[in-house]
């Protein structure tokens, strides 16, 4: 939604753009502000190195080699705007990060309840085993007992 200020400003900056395409020195750019109101020489020389094509796709209608002061708060905008999102991405990293701590150390817990549970298991079913065997011995012994006690009544 566009409002008054947007428009006003979209103006002033449609305008400042047209007085710079007016202007027939082209490395000279008007600074306003309540110090000067003149007319001062601001030249930026591109390095080579710089992926200029790049840089356009990244701001669009940008002049790197001679900016105007809304060009630069322009700039100075984006960059904060990347700062900003660049913070909110490294917090959301490290709170992944963190949640998958948490989530392996909730992980490496389960697994060894598992792993207790199983060992106590293991020791219950020897345990009844050992019981069992008992058990069947005391079982063989007393049907042999039985066996003898009825064999001398026969």
């Amino acid at each position: 939604m566009r409002t008054r200020r947007k428009s006003k400003q979209a103006a002033a900056a449609a305008a400042a753009a047209a007085e710079s395409d007016n202007d027939p020195a082209g490395s000279v750019a008007t600074l306003e502000g309540p110090a000067s109101s003149s007319r001062v020489e601001f030249s930026v020389p591109v390095p080579d190195n710089l992926d200029l094509e790049y840089l356009s796709k990244l701001l669009p209608d940008f002049s790197f080699e001679t900016p105007s002061p809304d060009a630069v708060l322009s700039l100075y905008r984006f960059v904060v705007s990347q700062g900003v999102d660049l913070d909110s991405s490294l917090r959301d990293l490290e709170e992944t990060r963190a949640e998958v701590e948490r989530k392996d150390v909730e992980l490496d817990q389960a697994l060894q309840d598992r792993e207790s549970s199983v060992s106590s298991l293991e020791v219950q079913v020897k345990s009844l085993q050992e019981e069992l065997t008992k058990v069947k011995a005391e079982r063989s012994t007393l049907g042999m007992s039985v066996h003898t006690l009825l064999g001398g009544y026969s």
